[in-house]
């Protein structure tokens, strides 16, 4: 039986519709400060004990740094769902 491949999607992320609360948001934390928060609560809900091969699916990605977080765990098969207006 093959193994299935691993879906890699990304997009640059959109602004919302309110640029002052886009603002607002993004001086809270850096990019790097937000990716760690991600692993620390990846790492408090036990994932880096999980096998790496699971499929992950991250339903609200927003900027993809909870994305950055599961690559930086060693997770290989990460998967994203946006909606679409």
């Amino acid at each position: 039986m093959n193994k299935p491949q691993s879906i890699v999607h990304w997009t640059e992320s959109k602004t919302s519709v309110n640029e002052e609360w886009e603002k607002a948001y993004n001086s809270f934390e850096s990019k790097k400060e937000e990716i760690e928060k991600f692993e620390r609560r990846f790492e408090k809900f036990g994932l880096q004990n999980a096998n790496k091969d699971s499929y992950v699916l991250d339903l609200f990605c927003g900027s993809g740094s909870g994305l950055q977080a599961l690559s930086n765990l060693e997770f290989k098969k990460s998967l994203w769902c946006r909606s679409v207006p």
